[in-house]
This record gives structure tokens, C-alpha cells and sequence, in this order.
């Protein structure tokens, strides 16, 4: 698009009535994106050519045409009419195909002046690819590849001898491309299904695996309105690492060498601290972390670490189970000065609705952080496709998921970064067998691929979380993710924000900005207001609100669970310490596994700081 034509303002989906489902979902998935959809649907000859002509006289507006319902209705001379429309438009305009058919290849010939030929079967398509070629479009996925679910799709046939920039390759076969045949682009999207946004979801592989269907619809909308359609400010790239003790070295992991390379390239590590552990690090070695604040940061890795001890239906043991674990991490800062992060990691990223539910209505926790965003087996969730374009995912409750990836290769960063995620790193100490190499490499290609994308505590990277989309010259609407944010703006003249934040109904009490209160409704599931700002800011904005805190269960807390835990923290560390690093310390980790585990046992039935504890404390990290 003619940057100096400026971004469209609204997106005209044209139709016959009664035309097919795809049509549709394209409006909803573009108004999940933010877009300002204009719907037209008719019947006749004339209709369509009269919106065709007004949406081009408007000059303010994209179009959208849905090719199947148009070529039964209309002729070769109408569809030559059609045609000469589309190469007057200032605005992009995608053509949607969905039948491989004679009829749509026809009109597919005509409206793109011969470029593109026909609309191809392809049986059992199990793999999506996005050429070098489509940079300047498809952005962070140029060059990736990823699996479908295998089921047959559609494909354009093409002119060789037009030139075209081919976006989507289908198993090799290209079925969505760009042309030049209008001033802004005229767009071929061959798909028989388009993503509907507003359906259930009980699986996020049912979101990842037909990313064809809606990765397209993206692309364009984003070409075509610009900021008007929602954008992520604020990402920034994470690191977590999963049940370290505070040492100098745990497993693979050597935590200096670790300091080195972070500060030498500029990333920051979160590690996932179990708060059982909170006894266990020693005075000497917590002023290495408490030092070098800059790099490391501490945050939940469950409570006690039990298999799926945040997969519980239980409410009540959900909420005393988040509260027991932040009151052991408030001790160990108390005891060792290391602060911590309110951002829960659910142990084997196991969680249920209640979870959710519980983390929602605490101070202790404004995040969670996982491989998946949507809790097994929870038809109760309500997670639709349009809560997972978010940069989090905060449904039900408000509560922000952060999904993090394993590194198998970088195309589910790409993937992330494309969609308006934070790129987010899991690891466990195997990761670093080789040092921090991999851990520079995986920083480097990201920076390689966002050179924006900034690393900090993810806690203060979600205070700065948002997605924004321009209203009008002076007006935007801001989404945020946390109770306590900062709010930019680029203008250099006064601006209007309009703010929304999910949450639960009757929770929020008062809403402030500058320190200054800010009046504000609650509207459906979430808190709307305005806030003005006067120059580019920032400004800092906070919303208060009344805990809903379930009445927390007792948990069991006696000797027998204690001894059990200990005994799966002690197996673990024996995994990661010994078998990890090499079999030579065996011989000295035996003789110490019995002295651990009493200690561990009994420690959590102990006055703390009681000299029996203290002698417990002391001896309990000698491993």
C-alpha cells in the first residue's frame, strides 16, 4: 500500500445474500482484531456494483469481497464492471474464495485480470509456509513453517507470467497472494474455512493447528487499517527456569557463568523458585541474587511441587494453597532480602478453572505463566478464539495467561510475536548443558527478528502490556492486563485513552491515574475509563479492588505429607544434581539422601526460627 495514502478506516465485507458462513466468521475475526466492520448484504445485479462503487468513492475503506456468492450472481459484463471498480480502489482489497469450482475460477480470472486462473483442490493438506517473500506482510513468520491439522484444502492457480508476492504456500502450493492490480493491493485468499473467533474452544491445539484459516485474515486487516486495528505495546521477552535452588550452581546450571552471559547480551532470567524451598537458601548464597537483581528475578513455581496440586476443583484449597505459598516466599525474602514476583508457574503446567478462579482473587498473584492458556478439560472456561489473539489470555477472572514455549526451533516465538505475544522462554537446567550458548542464540535470533522486543521482569514488563488501537486523530482504546499499568502515548498534543481491563463484576472499588481518582462502569465483563493525557506521558494508573477470597481449606500439613514432599524434592534434586552433572557423586549424594530427608521431613512442623529449626536450616542445604 501507497504509505502516503494513509490506512483505511473501516472494512466493508461485501456479500450475495444468502452467501456462505466464511463471510461472517471474516467479520468477526476482523472485529476481534479491532476493525470497524460494515456488513453489506443483497440481492441483484445493481447492489453489488453500487457498493462496490461507493466503498471506492469513500476512499476510506478496504473491501472485502466474497467471490463464491458474487459469481452466481453475476455475469462476465458485470464482473468486468466489478473489476475496473477494483482497480480504482485507495484501499486494499482481499478476494475470498471457498469452492474449487469452474464458476469461481471464472470470476477469479476476471476480477484479477487474468493473474489468477482457477482455485485447486488439495487433499489432506497437513503443512502451512510462509516464503521469505511475505517479510513485509506476514512479518515474524516469514520463513516458518507449521503443522496443520491434515484435511483437504484449496490452492490458487496462477499466471506465471504475472507478477505476484505469494504469502501462504499449502504444501508448496500458494493459496493467499498479493497483486498489484490496484493502487493498494488487491488479495486472494483461497480457504474453504475461515476462522470463526466467537467458538468455544476446549483444546488451544483447535486454535493452533488451523492457523491457515485465520492467519490470512490477519495480515490483511492489519495492511489495511493500520493502528486502527489492534497492536501490542509494551512486549517484552522472558526466560523461565523451573525449580532452581538459590546456589551457585544447580544441575547444569552454573548461575555465574549464567550473570556473565546475561548481562554481556542484555537478557533477563525469572527463575520458577519452589516455595517449599524457602528454608533452603543460605544467607552466604542469596546476596549473589540479591546483588544482581538486574538479571534475576524470583518467582512461584507452585507451593509444594506436588503432582498436579493446582488441578484441583477445590476452591478453597486452591486459595489457602496460593496464600501458604506467598506467605513462604514473604519469609524468605524477610530472611535473605531476595524479592519476589506475584507470578504463579503451575508445577508439570497443570491447572484448573479453579485455579484460575482462586489466582484472580489475590494480591499474591497477577499472572500466571504456562505452556497452555487453556485448562484441560474445562468446558467451563469459555475460552473462544478471539481471547487467544490477545497479547494475554485473561478470561474468565482478569487473571493475565502468559504462555511460554520449550525451544524446539524459533517459529513458536515467531508465532507468539506475530499474534502480539511476549516471546517466552521454559527451560530447566538441562537446557544449559552447554553453558548459556543456546541461551544467546535463542536471544539473538529474537532480537534478529524483533529488534524492539525488550527484556525485563515479566511482573514489570505486564505493567506495561497493552493492546492499543487508534479511534480517531486524537482518541485511542487501550486494553491492559494488570491492576497496576503505565500508560505511553507517541502524540505530542493531548490525547484520549479509553482504558479496558477484564474483571469479574462488583470486584473493582476505585480506579486512579496521576493519583487522581477516574471515574468508571463496569461494561459486560470488564472495567472501562478514561484517562487524558496532556503530552506523550507516561502516566501511572491503578485500580483497586475488594478480594473475593474463597474460605481457605486446610491443607495437609503433617509430618507424613511433609516426609512425601521431601522425599519428591530430594528424588529430584538427586536427578538434576547428580545424574545430570555425573554418576561420580553418587557415592557422597547416598550418604547425605537419609540426613536430607529427616531434616526436610521435620522442618515444616517446627516453630520457624526455633533453634531446632535453625539447626534443620543449616543442615539441609549441605547437598
Amino acid at each position: 500500500m501507497d504509505t502516503k495514502l494513509g490506512a483505511a478506516e473501516r472494512l466493508v465485507v461485501v456479500r450475495i445474500s444468502p452467501g456462505s458462513s466464511r463471510a461472517t466468521h471474516f467479520s468477526r475475526l476482523a472485529e476481534s482484531l479491532g476493525a470497524e466492520v460494515i456488513e453489506k448484504r443483497g440481492e441483484g445485479r445493481g447492489f453489488l456494483e453500487r457498493i462496490v462503487r461507493e466503498a471506492r468513492d469513500s476512499a476510506d475503506r478496504a473491501l472485502v469481497l466474497d467471490v463464491d456468492s458474487v459469481c452466481e450472481a453475476l455475469g462476465p459484463e458485470e464482473l468486468e464492471n466489478i473489476a475496473a471498480l477494483i482497480g480504482q480502489f485507495h484501499r486494499p482489497v482481499l478476494l475470498l474464495a471457498s469452492r474449487s469450482s469452474r464458476q469461481v475460477g471464472e470470476a477469479l480470472q476476471v476480477l484479477t485480470a487474468g493473474a489468477v486462473t482457477g482455485v485447486s483442490p488439495i487433499p489432506q493438506s497437513a503443512r502451512v509456509h510462509f516464503p521469505e517473500e511475505s517479510r513485509d506482510l506476514a512479518e515474524e513468520l516469514a520463513t516458518f513453517d507449521y503443522p496443520l491439522r491434515p484435511e483437504a484444502r484449496l490452492g490458487l492457480t496462477c499466471d506465471g507470467r504475472v507478477s505476484c508476492t505469494e504469502l501462504m504456500h499449502l504444501d508448496g502450493v500458494p493459496a493467499f497472494l498479493r497483486l498489484a492490480s490496484c493502487k493498494a493491493g488487491l488479495f486472494v485468499w483461497a480457504t474453504p474455512g475461515v476462522f470463526d473467533p466467537d467458538s468455544p474452544l476446549s483444546a488451544e491445539l483447535q486454535f493452533e493447528e488451523v492457523i491457515d484459516s485465520y492467519v490470512p485474515a490477519i495480515i490483511f486487516v492489519r495492511h489495511a487499517l493500520g493502528d486502527r486495528c489492534w497492536r501490542t505495546r509494551g512486549m517484552g521477552a522472558g526466560l523461565v527456569i523451573d525449580d532452581p535452588l538459590l546456589s551457585s550452581r544447580y544441575g547444569l546450571l552454573d548461575f555465574p557463568a549464567l550473570l556473565s552471559s546475561a548481562r554481556a547480551n542484555n537478557y533477563h532470567v525469572t527463575l520458577g523458585f519452589i516455595p517449599w524451598n524457602h528454608w533452603r537458601t543460605r544467607t552466604a548464597e542469596a546476596a549473589f541474587f540479591r546483588e544482581h537483581s538486574d538479571c534475576f528475578s524470583v518467582c512461584l513455581h507452585g507451593c509444594d511441587h506436588t503432582q498436579g496440586e493446582f488441578a484441583s476443583a477445590d476452591g478453597g484449597e486452591l486459595a489457602t494453597r496460593i496464600e501458604l505459598a506467598a506467605s513462604r516466599m514473604r519469609r524468605h525474602e524477610q530472611r535473605t532480602g531476595i524479592q519476589w514476583e506475584p507470578l504463579l508457574v503451575c508445577p508439570q503446567e497443570l491447572f484448573s478453572l479453579a485455579a484460575v478462579r482462586a489466582g484472580a482473587e489475590t494480591d499474591d498473584v497477577i499472572a500466571l505463566v504456562n505452556t497452555r492458556c487453556i485448562p484441560p478439560a474445562s468446558a467451563e472456561a469459555r475460552v473462544k478464539g478471539s481471547d487467544l489473539l490477545l497479547a494475554a489470555t485473561d478470561v474468565p477472572f482478569g487473571l493475565p495467561l502468559l504462555k511460554r514455549h520449550y525451544l524446539r526451533d524459533m517459529s513458536d516465538f515467531a508465532m507468539s510475536m506475530f499474534l502480539g505475544k511476549p516471546p517466552i522462554l521454559a527451560a530447566h537446567h538441562d537446557f544449559f548443558r552447554d553453558g548459556p550458548g543456546p541461551t544467546e542464540a535463542f536471544v539473538r535470533k529474537l532480537r534478529e527478528m524483533r529488534p524492539d522486543v525488550t527484556w525485563r521482569p515479566l511482573s514489570a514488563m505486564l505493567q506495561e502490556l497493552c493492546s492499543t488501537r487508534r479511534v480517531s486523530a486524537t482518541e485511542w482504546e487501550t486494553r491492559i492486563f494488570a491492576d497496576v499499568f503505565r500508560l505511553h502515548s507517541e502524540a505530542e498534543g493531548a490525547t484520549t485513552h479509553h482504558v479496558l481491563r477484564r474483571s469479574t463484576p462488583g470486584t473493582v472499588t476505585a480506579v486512579s491515574a496521576g493519583g487522581s481518582g477516574v471515574e468508571f462502569r463496569q461494561v459486560g465483563d470488564s472495567v472501562r475509563f478514561t484517562v487524558r493525557l496532556e503530552g506523550p506521558g507516561p502516566i501511572d494508573i491503578r485500580i483497586e479492588r475488594q478480594p473475593r477470597r474463597v474460605v481457605g481449606a486446610r491443607l495437609e500439613e503433617g509430618p507424613t505429607y511433609q516426609l512425601g514432599v521431601a522425599v519428591r524434592r530430594t528424588l529430584s534434586e538427586l536427578r538434576d544434581r547428580v545424574v545430570g552433572p555425573g554418576l561420580a557423586l553418587v557415592q557422597r549424594a547416598s550418604r547425605l539422601l537419609q540426613l536430607q530427608l529427616v531434616c526436610a521431613g521435620v522442618i515444616h512442623q517446627l516453630p520457624e526460627q526455633s533453634v531446632s529449626w535453625q539447626l534443620a536450616a543449616t543442615l539441609m542445604p549441605i547437598l
